[in-house]
């Protein structure tokens, strides 16, 4: 089972990277970016498809740039950069990737002094405005930006989580969040990702590895796990070469009413197909026939004759 991260987590094992000098925090962008692009090129095959990208000045912002080099590097053609930068702050690995990504002669389009962007004509759009670290409602005219791309309804993916979208802790239902296609998250989904809630802001998420260190990740304390189908295997015992019903044992259902006899029924087939040897269910006598009919494997036990 894998741990799932709550934010801080994340945070944390990524300073352990970079405090081992396993990675430096540019080079685990660019490693991000990377598996981003390789997942991107799966779901857009099409390098002529005009797309563009949105980011903000933050670290995912950073990521976001890198990964508009990378996809002109790659051979797509119609790649359009727009910066929502709405205050005086970026990180350095933002500035850094600016400038790299400048090397290009790529068009950039400042946002700053605009409430919303010119039309957009692009059919894809890179969602990098906002990050997993954000702690706080959106607003102003990020949010005024976050609501006229979701106005669009063009085809989005977003990068590691949606604009806006808390990665843990309560989702509001009128949250202004970014309404993606597809979010592309490293190394871990984000556990708000498993919540009924998260199905109003994307359609699906898949996540990549970008080198962290996994020994590391699975020693830390969580009370999530993400149970995989290998983890499920482990717990199927290997039969014998030779055996019989009988040698795996005689399970008893007692369930089931005259006129709901559905969970008796489903449970009886649970039980035959997760391994008992013998089933007998212990029901109502009207419930014989459904029985009968619909799995002649389970034998019944009727209801008076037991309690």
């Amino acid at each position: 089972m894998l741990n799932l991260l709550t934010s801080q987590q994340t945070r944390d094992v990524d300073a352990h990277a970079i405090s081992s000098k396993l990675i430096s925090s540019l080079d685990l962008m660019e490693a991000a970016s990377v598996a981003f692009l390789k997942e991107f090129e799966n779901e857009v095959s099409d390098k002529k498809i005009p797309t563009s990208i949105y980011c903000g000045t933050g670290n995912n912002g950073g990521d976001g740039l890198a990964v508009a080099r990378l996809l002109i590097g790659n051979g797509y053609k119609n790649i359009n950069v727009k910066i929502g930068r709405f205050s005086d702050k970026s990180t350095q690995d933002f500035d850094t990737n600016l400038e790299r990504l400048k090397l290009t002669g790529i068009r950039i389009t400042e946002l700053s002094d605009i409430v919303l962007p010119p039309e957009e004509t692009s059919e894809v759009i890179i969602d990098a405005l906002l990050g997993s670290g954000l702690n706080k409602a959106v607003e102003g005219k990020l949010k005024e930006l976050i609501d006229h791309i979701n106005s669009l309804h063009k085809k989005v993916i977003s990068i590691d989580v949606p604009s806006g979208f808390p990665s843990e802790g309560n989702i509001s239902a009128d949250a202004t969040v970014i309404k993606a296609t597809l979010v592309i998250s490293f190394q871990r989904p984000k556990i708000n990702f498993f919540f009924p809630e998260s199905g109003n802001v994307f359609e699906k998420f898949k996540f990549t590895p970008i080198g962290l260190n996994e020994d590391y990740i699975q020693s830390l304390e969580s009370s999530w796990k993400l149970v995989a189908e290998d983890d499920i295997k482990l717990l199927l015992k290997p039969r014998k070469t030779f055996s019989h019903k009988g040698t795996y044992g005689h399970a008893l259902i007692i369930a089931g009413n005259n006129e709901t006899m559905g969970a008796a029924l489903l449970c009886a087939d649970a039980c035959l197909h997760s391994g008992a040897g013998l089933t007998t269910a212990c029901v109502p006598k009207s419930g014989f026939y459904a029985l009968n009919t619909r799995s002649p494997e389970i034998m019944t036990m009727a209801r008076n004759n037991f309690i």
